[in-house]
Protein backbone atom coordinates (compact mmCIF):
# COMPACT_ATOMS: atom_id res chain seq x y z
CA UNK A 1 0.00 0.00 0.00
CA UNK A 2 1.39 3.40 -0.93
CA UNK A 3 0.55 6.64 0.78
CA UNK A 4 -0.61 9.45 -1.45
CA UNK A 5 1.75 12.45 -1.16
CA UNK A 6 0.35 15.59 0.45
CA UNK A 7 -0.11 18.74 -1.58
CA UNK A 8 2.91 20.27 0.17
CA UNK A 9 5.06 17.26 -0.74
CA UNK A 10 3.89 17.47 -4.34
CA UNK A 11 4.68 21.19 -4.40
CA UNK A 12 8.16 20.60 -2.96
CA UNK A 13 8.83 17.94 -5.59
CA UNK A 14 7.46 20.14 -8.38
CA UNK A 15 9.48 23.19 -7.32
CA UNK A 16 12.71 21.22 -7.65
CA UNK A 17 11.77 19.31 -10.83
CA UNK A 18 14.08 19.73 -13.79
CA UNK A 19 11.59 18.60 -16.46
CA UNK A 20 8.20 20.22 -16.46
CA UNK A 21 5.81 18.94 -19.09
CA UNK A 22 2.14 18.29 -19.59
CA UNK A 23 1.09 14.71 -20.19
CA UNK A 24 -2.39 13.63 -21.10
CA UNK A 25 -4.40 11.97 -18.30
CA UNK A 26 -1.63 12.59 -15.76
CA UNK A 27 -1.24 15.27 -13.13
CA UNK A 28 2.46 16.01 -12.96
CA UNK A 29 4.78 18.65 -11.61
CA UNK A 30 3.80 21.31 -14.13
CA UNK A 31 0.14 21.08 -13.15
CA UNK A 32 1.11 21.46 -9.49
CA UNK A 33 3.16 24.58 -10.29
CA UNK A 34 0.26 26.00 -12.32
CA UNK A 35 -2.18 25.30 -9.48
CA UNK A 36 0.20 27.06 -7.06
CA UNK A 37 0.25 30.11 -9.32
CA UNK A 38 -3.53 30.24 -9.41
CA UNK A 39 -4.08 29.75 -5.71
CA UNK A 40 -4.83 32.67 -3.42
CA UNK A 41 -3.49 34.26 -1.32
CA UNK A 42 -0.18 34.41 -3.17
CA UNK A 43 1.63 34.89 0.13
CA UNK A 44 0.67 31.31 0.98
CA UNK A 45 2.69 29.82 -1.87
CA UNK A 46 5.57 32.18 -1.06
CA UNK A 47 5.54 30.93 2.52
CA UNK A 48 5.43 27.33 1.29
CA UNK A 49 8.53 28.00 -0.84
CA UNK A 50 10.24 29.60 2.15
CA UNK A 51 9.39 26.62 4.39
CA UNK A 52 10.68 24.24 1.75
CA UNK A 53 13.94 26.16 1.35
CA UNK A 54 14.37 26.31 5.12
CA UNK A 55 13.72 22.58 5.49
CA UNK A 56 16.19 21.67 2.75
CA UNK A 57 19.03 23.98 3.79
CA UNK A 58 18.79 24.79 7.47
CA UNK A 59 16.48 22.69 9.61
CA UNK A 60 18.71 19.62 9.29
CA UNK A 61 21.56 21.41 11.08
CA UNK A 62 20.67 20.38 14.60
CA UNK A 63 23.89 21.56 16.23
CA UNK A 64 24.18 24.96 14.54
CA UNK A 65 24.06 27.96 16.83
CA UNK A 66 21.11 30.33 16.75
CA UNK A 67 23.30 33.03 15.17
CA UNK A 68 24.49 30.64 12.45
CA UNK A 69 20.89 29.64 11.71
CA UNK A 70 19.78 33.28 11.48
CA UNK A 71 22.64 34.02 9.10
CA UNK A 72 21.69 31.03 6.96
CA UNK A 73 18.04 32.04 7.00
CA UNK A 74 18.96 35.52 5.78
CA UNK A 75 20.43 33.92 2.65
CA UNK A 76 17.24 32.11 1.61
CA UNK A 77 16.05 33.22 -1.84
CA UNK A 78 12.37 33.31 -0.89
CA UNK A 79 12.91 35.39 2.26
CA UNK A 80 12.82 38.94 0.77
CA UNK A 81 9.49 38.34 -0.96
CA UNK A 82 8.01 36.72 2.16
CA UNK A 83 9.29 39.54 4.38
CA UNK A 84 7.76 42.19 2.13
CA UNK A 85 4.38 40.47 2.07
CA UNK A 86 4.32 39.84 5.82
CA UNK A 87 5.39 43.39 6.68
CA UNK A 88 2.70 44.75 4.35
CA UNK A 89 0.05 42.60 6.02
CA UNK A 90 1.27 43.51 9.50
CA UNK A 91 0.76 47.22 8.79
CA UNK A 92 -2.95 46.58 9.24
CA UNK A 93 -2.21 45.40 12.79
CA UNK A 94 0.15 48.29 13.63
CA UNK A 95 3.04 45.84 13.95
CA UNK A 96 5.23 45.92 10.84
CA UNK A 97 8.48 46.05 12.83
CA UNK A 98 7.49 42.87 14.71
CA UNK A 99 6.51 40.94 11.60
CA UNK A 100 10.02 39.86 10.63
CA UNK A 101 10.76 38.46 14.09
CA UNK A 102 7.50 36.50 14.03
CA UNK A 103 8.26 35.23 10.50
CA UNK A 104 11.69 34.00 11.61
CA UNK A 105 10.15 32.36 14.69
CA UNK A 106 7.47 30.77 12.49
CA UNK A 107 10.21 29.20 10.38
CA UNK A 108 12.28 27.90 13.29
CA UNK A 109 10.60 27.36 16.64
CA UNK A 110 13.32 25.06 17.97
CA UNK A 111 14.64 25.84 21.45
CA UNK A 112 18.20 27.21 21.09
CA UNK A 113 19.30 25.74 24.43
CA UNK A 114 18.26 22.09 24.11
CA UNK A 115 18.11 22.13 20.27
CA UNK A 116 14.57 20.74 20.41
CA UNK A 117 15.43 17.64 22.47
CA UNK A 118 13.36 18.87 25.46
CA UNK A 119 16.01 17.91 28.04
CA UNK A 120 18.98 19.63 29.66
CA UNK A 121 22.42 18.75 28.40
CA UNK A 122 24.89 17.58 31.05
CA UNK A 123 27.72 20.15 31.20
CA UNK A 124 30.95 19.19 29.37
CA UNK A 125 29.27 16.21 27.66
CA UNK A 126 26.99 15.54 24.73
CA UNK A 127 24.62 13.57 26.93
CA UNK A 128 21.21 14.62 28.06
CA UNK A 129 19.92 14.49 31.58
CA UNK A 130 16.45 13.35 32.60
CA UNK A 131 15.54 16.93 33.60
CA UNK A 132 13.43 19.06 31.25
CA UNK A 133 15.10 22.06 29.63
CA UNK A 134 14.68 25.15 31.78
CA UNK A 135 14.48 27.54 28.83
CA UNK A 136 11.59 25.88 26.95
CA UNK A 137 10.10 24.05 29.96
CA UNK A 138 10.53 20.72 28.18
CA UNK A 139 8.56 21.55 25.03
CA UNK A 140 11.53 21.78 22.67
CA UNK A 141 10.11 24.99 21.21
CA UNK A 142 10.50 28.68 21.92
CA UNK A 143 7.66 31.07 22.63
CA UNK A 144 6.22 33.25 19.92
CA UNK A 145 7.67 36.76 20.15
CA UNK A 146 5.41 39.69 21.06
CA UNK A 147 2.76 37.68 22.86
CA UNK A 148 -0.78 37.81 21.50
CA UNK A 149 0.04 40.07 18.54
CA UNK A 150 2.77 37.67 17.51
CA UNK A 151 0.40 34.72 17.87
CA UNK A 152 -2.18 36.47 15.69
CA UNK A 153 0.42 37.08 13.00
CA UNK A 154 1.73 33.49 13.23
CA UNK A 155 -1.84 32.23 12.97
CA UNK A 156 -2.33 34.36 9.89
CA UNK A 157 0.82 32.85 8.34
CA UNK A 158 -0.51 29.35 9.02
CA UNK A 159 -3.88 30.32 7.55
CA UNK A 160 -2.26 31.69 4.38
CA UNK A 161 -0.37 28.43 3.87
CA UNK A 162 -3.55 26.44 4.56
CA UNK A 163 -5.53 28.50 2.03
CA UNK A 164 -2.80 28.12 -0.60
CA UNK A 165 -2.76 24.35 -0.12
CA UNK A 166 -6.55 24.24 -0.24
CA UNK A 167 -6.58 26.30 -3.45
CA UNK A 168 -3.97 24.05 -5.03
CA UNK A 169 -5.90 20.93 -4.04
CA UNK A 170 -9.08 22.43 -5.50
CA UNK A 171 -7.41 23.40 -8.78
CA UNK A 172 -5.78 20.00 -9.13
CA UNK A 173 -9.02 18.13 -8.46
CA UNK A 174 -10.87 20.25 -11.03
CA UNK A 175 -8.14 19.50 -13.56
CA UNK A 176 -8.38 15.80 -12.82
CA UNK A 177 -12.16 15.80 -13.27
CA UNK A 178 -11.85 17.51 -16.66
CA UNK A 179 -9.44 14.88 -18.01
Amino acid sequence: MTDKPTIHERYVRASSASRLRIREHYTGSLEVVIAAGWSRPAIGTTLMRLQNEFDLRISQRKHASAAAKRLSISRLRSLPQAKAAVVEAAKDWDAPHKAIDVLLWWLDQTCPVCKGTQYKVIPNTNRQSAQPCGFCKGTGKTRCPYGNKGQVLAGWLDECVYQAKRGMRKRLSVGLQND
